[in-house]
């Protein structure tokens, strides 16, 4: 879920543009001059991407709304990692008389769905972030399954708690706690894991922590036709995306499904005997670009079970 961690990211450095915007505006600022001052912030706070804003105007008697925000590869303007179709913020005043800190609502529309919550802004420029997203379809995210080398489709949801801070090269890195769930979608695999090619699945959900570098996965859920499973584990998180590593580990419940796309009967029969109580146990294991995933103690060749997710 790194892709997810990198979307709030990059919507937690918009809304702190958009939050000082809205302080501006309430001067008068002409809206050319604007769209370019929040330009250049969002390009100062994450300068490995290139930010491109169409319109900013004041919808009186509070709200600052932008339109057409499109995060673009640095080196590459043709490849578009994500587009906000609208972004609007205003002022929260009760909440911000309550804790004498600036409070805004803010709401994005991307990816076919929405972001919502609450941003306060904090001392020495921190902002905290309370929200939900609601229904973003991960198929939109073309740029980013192109460069993992695979496909998901469904529809994204959950909640967060985050912070984001300030450093000598703009702001910082999310930290926070994060529930999301993945809704009827499909995961293509580069290699036939346990007979299938394509997981299709009802709902995949999860709980991350970030402990520095680290993001720490648990509770993990995947329920599908072809089987139902729990996960946990670690991603160590690496500038590059697609380096980052993953270690996780949990317990399949195979469903009939799953192993009749198994053609090795031998297989089948070494899956069956190896069952715990009906579960297998499997771990998942290396970059997020290669995820190997392995059930322990086979007796067959890896690429009969396994492969990369």
């Amino acid at each position: 879920m790194r892709f997810v961690r990198r979307i709030l990211a990059m919507a937690g450095y918009l809304l702190y543009g958009v939050v000082v915007l809205v302080l501006l505006l309430w001067w008068l600022f002409p809206a050319e001059s604007a769209r370019t001052w929040l330009e250049y912030r969002l390009q100062e706070a994450y300068p490995a991407l290139s930010w491109e804003v169409g319109s900013v105007r004041l919808q009186l008697p509070d709200r600052a709304v932008v339109q057409d925000i499109r995060v673009k590869d640095w080196e590459n303007d043709k490849i578009e990692w994500l587009r906000v179709e609208r972004a609007q913020v205003r002022p929260d005043y009760v909440a911000s008389l309550r804790r004498q800190r600036p409070v805004f609502f803010y709401r994005l529309e991307l990816l076919g769905g929405t972001m919502t919550g609450e941003v306060i802004l904090g001392r020495s420029g921190r902002l905290a972030c309370i929200g939900k997203l609601a229904r973003l379809q991960v198929a939109g995210l073309a740029q980013f399954q192109q460069l993992l080398g695979r496909q998901v489709s469904g529809l994204l949801s959950g909640r967060y708690k985050c912070q984001i801070g300030p450093t000598e090269k703009g702001l910082g890195q999310l930290q926070g706690h994060f529930y999301f769930f993945l809704e009827d979608g499909k995961v293509t695999m580069r290699e036939p894991v346990l007979g299938h090619k394509v997981f299709p699945f009802q709902k995949i959900e999860l709980t991350l922590e970030q402990r520095g570098r680290e993001l720490v996965v648990k509770d993990g859920q995947v329920r599908s036709r072809l089987l139902k499973a729990i996960f946990s584990g670690t991603v160590q998180l690496q500038p590059q995306l697609t380096a980052s590593s993953l270690k996780l580990h949990g317990m399949i419940t195979p469903l009939p499904e799953l192993l009749g796309g198994i053609r090795d009967d031998a297989a089948t029969a070494s899956i069956r005997e190896r069952l715990q109580q009906g579960k297998l146990p499997f771990g998942v294991k290396g970059t997020l670009l290669e995820p190997g995933i392995r059930f322990p103690a086979s007796p067959f060749p890896p690429k009969t079970l396994e492969g990369q997710r």
